[in-house]
Parts: C-alpha cells; sequence; structure tokens
C-alpha cells in the first residue's frame, strides 16, 4: 500500500513537472510570435508613414489644386481645407491602399488617409497585408487619424487649419495584442511651400503658360520657408 501511494504520488508530480515545461514552453513560443508581430507591424508602420509623407500636405495644396489657381501656390492656413473634411471627402470611392498608391491616385493629400470617428457606422480598421515568402502573408488591420495642431510638439487639435498636421496609426493582428492594437506611432506632417511647387513642375498639370500670378521660369510665387 504504501509503494503504491508512493507511485502515485510519483505519477502525479512528474505529470505536474511536465505540464509546467508545456506551458512555459507555450508562453515562450507565445511571447516570440508577440515579438515578431510587433516587430513586422513596426514596419509596416514606418512604410505607411513614408506613404503619407509622400502625399501632397493639403487638397489645396495638390498639383491639380495649383495647376486650377494658375500655378498660385498656398501661403496662408486659411487656404487649407477645414478639419472636419477630412478622410473620405475627397479621396475618391477606391479610398487609400496603403502599400500600393498608384492604385488609388485620388489618394493625393495627408488627410485623405484619415478616418472619421463621428462616422458610428465605421471604426476605421483597414485590412492590410505583408506579403511573405512561399506565397504567405501576415495580416493586419490599420487605422490612421489625422488633425491639424499648432506646433510639432503639441498632441492637441488646433482650433483650425494650421501648417502641421498630426498622423496617428493604430495597427492590430489576430496574433498578437487585443483589440485596441499591437502598434501605435505618430509624425506630424508641416508644410513645405517649396516641396507643393516643386511637386506641382513635375507633374503631368504643370504648364509654363498657366497665366498670370506666377513667374516666366514657371514657379508660383511664394515668399515662404518651411516651418520648423
Amino acid at each position: 500500500m504504501p509503494q503504491t501511494l508512493l507511485a502515485l504520488l510519483a505519477l502525479v508530480l512528474a505529470s505536474f513537472l511536465t505540464f509546467n515545461q508545456q506551458r512555459l514552453t507555450l508562453r515562450s513560443h507565445q511571447n516570440l510570435v508577440t515579438d515578431e508581430v510587433e516587430l513586422a507591424a513596426a514596419g509596416l508602420a514606418s512604410e505607411i508613414l513614408a506613404f503619407v509623407d509622400g502625399r501632397s500636405f493639403d487638397e489645396e495644396s495638390t498639383p491639380a489644386a495649383i495647376a486650377d489657381a494658375n500655378g498660385m501656390v498656398p501661403e496662408a492656413p486659411g487656404e487649407f481645407t477645414d478639419g472636419d473634411t477630412f478622410g473620405p471627402a475627397d479621396r475618391g470611392d477606391e479610398g487609400c491602399d496603403l502599400l500600393r498608391p498608384a492604385l488609388t491616385p485620388d489618394c493625393d493629400d495627408v488627410d485623405d488617409v484619415s478616418w472619421d470617428p463621428a462616422d458610428v457606422d465605421d471604426d476605421g480598421w483597414r485590412p492590410v497585408e505583408i506579403r511573405l515568402s512561399h506565397e504567405r502573408s501576415l495580416p493586419f488591420e490599420v487605422r490612421l487619424l489625422v488633425y491639424y495642431v499648432d506646433n510639432p510638439d503639441s498632441m492637441v487639435e488646433a482650433a483650425g487649419p494650421t501648417r502641421h498636421k498630426r498622423v496617428l496609426i493604430d495597427i492590430r493582428s489576430p496574433f498578437a495584442g487585443d483589440e485596441n492594437g499591437v502598434y501605435r506611432g505618430t509624425r506630424v506632417v508641416s508644410y513645405d511651400p517649396i516641396k507643393a511647387e516643386m511637386d506641382w513642375e513635375n507633374s503631368d498639370y504643370y504648364d509654363s503658360t498657366y497665366g498670370s500670378g506666377g513667374d516666366e521660369d514657371g514657379g508660383g510665387p511664394h515668399d515662404q520657408t518651411p516651418t520648423p
């Protein structure tokens, strides 16, 4: 009888040790997966923010808008669109393809990528896939919010248009994190009238005979320099 009890005790102890070992192995695997997903999310965020940086600052500073204004490059913040028009107002029916911008040419300025928190029918999350080897992919969901700020250090939304737009990006994954996301990043995009003019001159909208308001070299007049 004592030997039977000792054998049962040994069996229970062995089972307990095996269970703990399996639990530690599973936890280690989960941590490894989470680290890899977070690293992939950070890389995806960097690529998307680079995409945003490449857009025009505002709908009124796109090459098409400058061409419509006979080459006049916007100077004052009052010339920019209101913050309540960000998002679907002018980005076109196709939306914004964050990884293949050529597919959505109407997504042409910074705030086009923004979602509208006031839209109760849209939570802002958009599916994005990272292509892997052997025809595999890693799915994510991305949400971006854009709003004016008074200066690059501010996180508070400005009362009206300014020369700075803050971009918030949230990324979530079915393999890591929770419903609030696995990654959050932010960047401020500041208006550069020289970039706006150069983008226009390098676009199909440029025409050196656009009319009055510019100089004979084809550049619209401006006296602003980029705000730090």
